[in-house]
């Protein structure tokens, strides 16, 4: 799917401007006077008449100029001004265009920062019931629940002004050169793009640029009204005091249960942003694949920004220049893409749109969820995601991150995209439903019900990894779940050392389709069905089964 820098979720930045590298724009004669007075002491009132100053109009190249000094500094929000100030001169100027489009994604993946620090912004304030308009909300909570909505829009909107410079350039001989472009992360820039941009650099990045646009899509179609950070403060005190599973799915619980607009689709344009999103996720491989493909086969010289060298196993992107974190060192960074990953890629982004195509995880979510990793290892982003990976994956190519999780996450799951795009669904739709009672206090007030009984009886909940999992050394017992229930389901023949939980939408509205001969076909999926909430617990089990011998 996505990708030129990562994501997940999972960027802290800011803007900051870096050393000065030539001199600044000369300031109007005027603010410099003022700057010339001494303002802590009396000025001299002079009686001679003031000489009317005669200002020159603008000139384009030197606003050019000016935008690329300020993007050179680390100022893409000055550098965006002069762009646009050419722009008023000269609507169709490329390099404005360029120049401009460049700058807000700079400036909008800086600013990308803000979704990790969200939540601790939000107090333990009571959610209301939904039954006062925004403009006057009920609750402080319902207040900064749209704030939170309108700061993800605030963030989709340099996204969206930067595809639309990107997409008005289609010369196919059009180049734009500069100094240095440092992008920061926190206090550091971590990529600095120099050099020579031609027409394939402009695809990478627009699909650099329609990943962020597909996930501040994602974050922003969703309500995000509830008592959110009384969870927060229950998960602070839950690390000080050793978090456990209970207090895990306690905090879960007080955010789903809290409000039932949580995590629904924003009420407003939830599901035009969700439909935007779909667009985005396929162009994200689109626009990949042209840069890759249509790049001229170039060596690594430093003077361009993006290069491609084509090798036997496939084409190498080149980055100009990737920063150490610790460092500061810079080195030109590679990334190779084989063949077999560009095939598959293809594949999926022709297949994505059409409901009914079933296509196994392998060749689906495992080709997005690892090229956007490894991006993010190559460009050392992992050191600020909020995940821990078990396996060291900063010198594996994209294609081995996708064998990898092709390895440990199983086809016995496969993903309708086409179905799923018909049907808009918030995040809620992926969250199983966790409680039997409003306000839990013990495991068995949970909807989790683990195959290790005598591990659960002693210690209340297993003993295995974060207390999520029955530990190697239990035994296992395959039974019934939820019996009694409405939700019951039938043993399925395996004893799991994983929790079997209840959704209310077992098939993750179309998104999800299950194979359930997994077992008798010797792992090779044969039959995608449709799941219930049995089939989806089982395919779900499977698909997890090896990465359990890691956890």
């Amino acid at each position: 799917m996505k990708v030129l820098l990562s994501t997940l979720t999972a960027l802290a930045v800011c803007s900051c401007g870096g050393s000065k590298t030539s001199d600044p724009p000369v300031l109007p004669s005027d603010i410099q006077d003022i700057a010339a007075q001494d303002l802590f002491g009396p000025m001299d009132l002079v009686d001679a008449e003031p000489t009317p100053e005669v200002r020159r109009p603008p000139n384009i190249d030197e606003l050019l100029d000016d935008g690329r000094y300020w993007l050179i500094n680390a100022e893409p929000v000055f550098a965006l001004a002069a762009f646009e100030a050419a722009l008023e001169l000269s609507p169709d100027n490329p390099d404005a265009i360029f120049g401009a489009g460049l700058s807000e994604y700079v400036r909008a993946a800086e600013l990308f920062a803000m979704i990790l620090t969200l939540p601790t912004q939000f107090g333990a304030y009571g959610a209301g019931d939904g039954t006062a308009p925004i403009p006057e909300p009920e609750s402080q909570n319902d207040y900064l629940a749209e704030q939170a909505h309108q700061i993800m829009l605030f963030l989709h909107e340099g996204f969206a002004a930067a595809e639309s410079h990107f997409q008005r350039l289609d010369d196919p001989d059009f180049t734009w050169t500069i100094e240095q472009v440092p992008i920061y992360v926190f206090t550091r820039p971590v990529i600095n793009l120099k050099g020579t941009f031609d027409r394939a650099d402009i695809y990478l990045l627009q699909s650099s640029n329609a990943f962020f646009l597909w996930f501040t899509e994602l974050l922003a179609a969703q309500d995000f009204h509830t008592d959110l950070l009384t969870a927060v403060y229950g998960a602070l005190r839950a690390r000080d005091s050793g978090i456990d599973l209970l207090s895990v799915l306690n905090i879960l619980a007080t955010l789903i249960a809290s409000d039932d607009r949580f995590f629904q689709l924003h009420e407003s344009d939830g599901e035009s942003l969700f439909k935007d999103g779909q667009r985005h996720m396929r162009e994200a491989g689109e626009f990949l694949l042209l840069g890759l493909l249509e790049q001229p086969d170039t060596e690594a010289d430093g003077d361009q920004a993006l290069s491609v060298s084509y090798e036997v196993d496939g084409p190498v992107l080149y980055v100009n220049e990737r920063v150490d974190f610790v460092t500061q060192v810079p080195e030109l960074l590679a990334i190779t893409f084989d063949q077999e990953l560009l095939d598959r890629t293809a594949s999926f982004v022709a297949r994505m749109e059409t409901p009914g195509e079933f296509v196994p995880f392998s060749e689906s979510g495992a080709l997005q969820l690892g090229t956007v990793l490894g991006f993010a290892a190559k460009l050392d982003l992992m050191r600020f995601m909020p995940v821990t990976i078990p396996i060291d994956i900063s010198n594996l190519e994209p294609g081995q991150i996708v064998a990898l999780l092709t390895l440990f996450l199983g086809d016995a799951i496969a993903l309708d995209y086409g179905t799923f795009f018909q049907h808009p669904a918030g995040l809620r739709t992926f969250l199983p439903r966790l409680l039997r009672v409003p306000n839990p206090v013990g495991p068995e007030d949970f909807l989790m019900e683990w195959e290790c009984p005598d591990e659960v009886g002693e210690a209340g909940t297993p003993v295995g990894t974060g207390g999520f999992l029955c530990s190697g050394e239990t035994e296992l017992l395959d039974a019934p779940h939820f019996t009694g229930t409405e939700f019951e389901i039938p043993a399925d023949g395996l004893a799991s050392p994983m929790p079997y939980m209840v959704w209310d939408d077992p098939t993750w509205a179309g998104l999800l389709v299950v194979d359930e001969l997994y077992l008798e076909n010797g792992g090779e999926p044969a039959n995608f069905v449709t799941p219930d909430l049995f089939l989806t617990n089982l395919g779900v089990r499977l698909w997890l089964e090896s990465l359990l011998g890691l956890l």
